[in-house]
């Protein structure tokens, strides 16, 4: 079936670009994440997908979004990479609902990428955690910063959506 073969690839499209961005941008983020392409890879060669149009736009702009992010304060810079772990794994799990009951290698490799991640996000936002003592000032912050990285995460997760099928 012809639509189905279409969100395969749209899927795969979106993982790569999604990948590519969050790869380029805890490398440059002076994150000790490293995260593999290597399946995503394989995957296009064997569904004979094209890549993304705007890859060159995703490693770009996930590499300059890692090197800002890594000379903002700790709680700036983590609440960046919640934002961006956000957009990918919600992107990642729209891909996966949409390919239910198809193509299970290619599920499997989504869910896989949505997952491991997850686990990194949970993890790096506990890290660094200090305890201040200036009260309303830290709670304005803090709501703050939660506020932008809801909107840079919903901000994100479209343009993420683009990438389906460009």
């Amino acid at each position: 079936d012809n639509s189905n073969n279409l969100s395969i690839k749209s899927a795969i499209r979106s993982a790569q670009a999604i990948e590519t961005f969050r790869s380029n941008y805890y490398k440059s983020s002076n994150n000790n994440v490293f995260i593999s392409l290597t399946d995503i890879e394989q995957i296009i060669v064997n569904e004979r997908v094209r890549p993304s149009l705007l890859i060159s736009f995703y490693q770009n702009a996930g590499f300059l979004s890692g090197k800002v992010a890594s000379i903002l304060p700790i709680n700036v810079a983590e609440a960046i990479t919640s934002a961006v772990d956000e957009a990918a794994i919600q992107q990642l799990n729209d891909s996966v609902r949409n390919l239910q009951g198809e193509n299970i290698d290619v599920r499997e490799t989504l869910k896989f990428h949505r997952d491991i991640k997850y686990d990194i996000s949970n993890s790096s936002s506990n890290e660094n955690t200090t305890n201040n003592n200036n009260g309303a000032k830290d709670n304005t912050l803090d709501t703050i910063i939660k506020q932008g990285v809801t909107i840079a995460s919903t901000g994100l997760y479209q343009i993420f959506k683009i990438s389906e099928n460009l």
